[in-house]
């Protein structure tokens, strides 16, 4: 392997992680983010955890480190801790449909006012079944600890807006009568026998809540401004390993999915540029 030698911002990152403390590493594109975390790696006998996202990414840096960092992502994590439990679950995961989902629920469809019309408007079975799928996705993807009304998406048109902005009095009804059918799909969903469709967010999610500890001595955790919520839940709770966040926080580019730039999050930490 080819000897590296730092830059002064690089050393300056070496020096900053020879303390121990958490680091935050902002480094734009094109400015050596890899080769900075090799430097890194190979100041150290530590044992290192590298954390990805992407799964591409995390193939291209493995054989960049040296033997005492390994590199994965969140998800292959929690399926080595959890997820392999549900291998059959995931393996015979089938589309179904939100009338299926809310048979299974035992959920009805509802009425509700319409603002601009006389009549009330008929939410189908199906369209809520669907509505309580969405809230379990979008909560398997946050660090909350539990499913609550505001995982539930917004239902145009059952709310008049107030000079331009949504008004949430019926969507708060609608959701309030919709939580208890959603706990009862999240609970199926930490059942190895259940029946709903299984997809890998959800054993990460419950990887997530049961509080898992990675067992290494520092933690590069890589691309954090684009951090899914729930990796970055499992990374900070991390507190008896140094974390050191890498990343380009103008890149943010996923905010949009519920992405969070975790480098903000990161307490306590010195921060250097690249």
């Amino acid at each position: 392997m080819t000897a590296l030698h730092p830059t002064d911002e690089q050393q300056k990152a070496i020096d900053l992680f020879a303390t121990g403390r958490h680091l935050v590493i902002e480094a734009g594109a094109g400015t050596g983010k890899t080769s900075t975390l090799t430097l890194l790696a190979g100041t150290t006998g530590r044992f290192g955890q590298y954390i990805a996202f992407n799964k591409a990414i995390v193939e291209d840096s493995r054989s960049k480190f040296p033997r005492s960092v390994v590199a994965n992502t969140a998800h292959s994590l929690a399926y080595r801790a959890m997820g392999w439990r549900f291998a059959t679950r995931l393996r015979s995961a089938q589309r179904m449909t939100g009338r299926e989902m809310a048979a299974r629920l035992g959920l009805r469809g509802i009425s509700v006012e319409d603002p601009n019309k006389a009549q009330s408007r008929e939410l189908s079975a199906g369209f809520l079944a669907s509505l309580c799928n969405r809230a379990v996705g979008t909560f398997c993807q946050s660090d909350a600890v539990q499913i609550s009304t505001h995982h539930f998406p917004y239902i145009e048109d059952i709310d008049a807006p107030d000079n331009g902005k949504r008004t949430y009095v019926k969507n708060e009804r609608v959701r309030r009568h919709l939580l208890p059918f959603a706990e009862v799909l999240w609970d199926d969903l930490q059942r190895l026998d259940g029946w709903a469709p299984y997809r890998h967010d959800h054993y990460l999610k419950a990887w997530q809540l049961s509080g898992p500890r990675i067992a290494t001595d520092y933690i590069l955790f890589d691309e954090a401004q684009d951090a899914n919520p729930v990796i970055a839940a499992i990374v900070a709770a991390q507190n008896h390993a140094q974390l050191i966040y890498v990343g380009d926080s103008q890149q943010a580019i996923y905010e949009w999915t519920g992405a969070v730039n975790a480098m903000d999050q990161l307490t306590a930490s010195d921060q250097t540029f690249l």
